[in-house]
């Protein structure tokens, strides 16, 4: 099962190339991952900004 550290170290590691591509400018996760209570079904919530 992936681990909420593991899921975050994966998003830092794509941020670069998700902001060159996509004008990215933040990315974070939220629901059960964030609260550390994430199970083998759970699915991963992403929350991104956009530039304008």
């Amino acid at each position: 099962m992936l681990e909420k550290q593991e899921l975050l170290a994966f998003i830092r590691q794509q941020k670069p190339e998700l902001t060159d591509r996509l004008h990215l400018t933040k990315i974070g996760i939220f629901g059960s991952f964030a609260r550390g209570e994430q199970t083998p079904e759970s699915d991963i919530d992403l929350i991104v900004e956009f530039k304008p």
